[in-house]
């Protein structure tokens, strides 16, 4: 690994929490901050709020001054939400999102959209845009294939959709140290209690990343890696 790639574990971060960091805490940093130029006082839309990327997102952006409207796939995802900072937030799979975020924005529409779910979404993200308004994407959760719905409304609207790649260590805009200290690691939850293999699944369902402890070493045909699979709305 090159050594531009390590950086020191602070004393506040446990072993767990360092796993997930950098896909959760610095891809939404870069997106929010180094690609989407969030500042203070503007209304970003963050989707899939249960997800490690945006609970990260919604810390970041609340910490930074910004205003979040969030959106998950179940009313209790919703709740962890508004308990991170959102102000607002909205089942998407009950909820018109264009039309909430522009009531919750008086009209006006958000000036940032937050997204990693991609098809599902995109016309919701679009159309809750403002002037001027950027969607930001991260990934494509829900599909690879996304269609915008109407070339009018993006150069009336003088709207942006940007690609942000991966954090790289050699951008000098943002330090992982200066990230962690941004906000707290709620994305990370320790938890005591070990659990099986066949209870995997049901853990793997909590929001935020998932890190697992192995208690007993494993042999190395019996190596698994535990992920979040497709996207399911939350």
């Amino acid at each position: 690994m090159p050594a531009s790639h390590v950086f020191a574990l602070p004393d506040a971060m446990s072993f767990e929490a360092a796993a997930v960091f950098p896909t959760c805490w610095m891809t939404a940093a870069h997106a929010l901050f180094d690609v989407g130029k969030l500042q203070a006082g503007e209304t970003v839309l963050i989707h899939a709020a249960g997800s490690g990327v945006s609970t990260a997102g919604i810390q970041l952006a609340c910490a930074a001054g910004a205003r979040v409207l969030a959106t998950a796939g179940s009313d209790d995802k919703c709740a962890r939400a508004e308990q991170l900072g959102a102000a607002a937030a909205a089942n998407n799979r009950t909820v018109d999102i264009a039309a909430w975020a522009r009531e919750a924005t008086g009209g006006a529409g958000v000036e940032m959209v937050f997204d990693h779910v991609g098809p599902s979404l995109w016309e919701a993200s679009l159309f809750s845009l403002g002037v001027r308004g950027r969607l930001v994407n991260v990934g494509n959760t829900t599909g690879d294939s996304a269609t915008i719905p109407s070339l009018g409304h993006l150069f009336h609207m003088r709207l942006q959709i940007v690609g942000s790649d991966p954090y790289r260590p050699e951008d000098p805009s943002r330090s992982p140290q200066g990230v962690f200290m941004a906000a707290t690691m709620a994305a990370c939850t320790t938890r005591g209690t070990a659990f099986t293999y066949e209870q995997m699944s049901t853990w793997l369902r909590d929001a935020g990343f998932t890190a697992i402890r192995l208690i007993e070493p494993i042999a190395a045909q019996q190596l698994f890696v535990a992920t979040k699979g497709s996207y399911n709305g939350e």
